[in-house]
């Protein structure tokens, strides 16, 4: 579908960090849990404002927040991530096989094409090349505060 058609959440960023700071505290250990202990560089796809940068540190991994929203990266900006990006998701600026980690929280109902987001993110994932298995760790539960893992994807 390529680039996305405009940044839905410029604009609505600062009533949105408002308004999804319960469900972000409320799914933290959940979140902890999916993603277990790791290292290296993890790819949060759709970081917003960053409301899970702490959690994703907390497992050993390093930050690298992308989104297309102007306005939340803003938000971001105060939280600590190693680097933000602002990029669209179904068209990754990075090479092939580079992150150990991804992670795209609540971000499918944000996106234009989900299905390119989840093959990009297939793309950057560098575990998935050496072992033909990724792991989405995008909650699509139908309640924003409990988290599940949604689905295994093998390759």
């Amino acid at each position: 579908m390529g680039v996305a058609s405009f940044a839905r959440y410029d604009g609505l960023a600062d009533w949105y960090e408002e308004y999804n700071a319960p469900a972000a505290a409320a799914n933290q250990a959940a979140i902890r849990e999916l993603l277990g202990p790791g290292e290296g560089p993890c790819l949060d796809l759709g970081c917003g404002g960053g409301q899970y940068f702490e959690t994703i540190r907390s497992t050993g991994r390093s930050i690298i927040g992308l989104d297309y929203s102007a306005d939340q990266l803003r938000i971001a900006q105060g939280r600590d991530a190693d680097l933000l990006v602002r990029a669209d998701a179904a068209a990754l600026p990075f090479e092939d096989a580079i992150f150990p980690t991804v992670t795209a929280l609540w971000v499918s109902s944000d996106v234009d094409d989900f299905t390119t987001v989840v093959k990009e993110a297939a793309r950057v994932d560098a575990l998935k090349k050496s072992s033909r298995h990724f792991k989405i760790t995008s909650v699509l539960t139908a309640s924003p505060t409990q988290a599940t893992r949604s689905s295994e994807w093998q390759g």
